[in-house]
């Protein structure tokens, strides 16, 4: 009773399907004790220890199948090597941390330094934009302040500036 509530708390139709058919195999077995009778209960239980090796057999395919497994059998075969793959894998995460870390740092870095002079030129440069009128109004001129690279800017080799 306890595995039939088990398969039924995990929804495992299969388990639950196995379970009735063993408890109705069971009430077929009869109380005999004559040879034959024995014979049809051995008999009865091959079969159901073949269907449940059947089962886990599937189960165990189905486990292999699965991305836990495959790095299951990755540390193992490493540590056969003398290695320490998760130690590794750590090492190469905090490397690969520290990396984007600096980047980001020098990006903000970047950044307040071309700010004040973006913001210092952003008044000399202006062009007008037209914006079509909507509903028969007529047009608009929108004028929008742009930015102009001084030649302090770094470029790229291109000739665009960096952002």
């Amino acid at each position: 009773m306890v595995e039939a509530n088990r398969a039924y708390a995990l929804g495992d139709e299969e388990q639950l399907r196995w379970i009735l058919r063993a408890w109705e195999r069971g009430r077929d077995a009869g109380p005999g004790r004559d040879p034959e009778a024995m014979r049809l209960r051995l008999v009865r239980r091959v079969s159901e220890i073949e269907e449940q090796l059947d089962m886990l057999a599937a189960d165990l395919a189905t486990l292999q199948a699965s991305p836990v497994w495959r790095l299951k059998a990755m540390v193992d075969e490493a540590a056969a090597r003398g290695r320490d793959l998760v130690r590794e894998t750590i090492a190469r995460l905090q490397r690969d941390i520290m990396v984007a870390t600096n980047r980001l740092d020098a990006t903000i870095a970047l950044s307040s330094w071309l700010q004040p002079i973006v913001l210092a030129e952003r008044p000399r440069a202006r062009q007008v934009f037209a914006r079509p009128g909507f509903g028969g109004q007529p047009a608009q001129q929108l004028d929008v302040g742009l930015p102009r690279w001084s030649s302090k800017c770094p470029r790229s080799s291109s000739g665009s500036a960096f952002l």
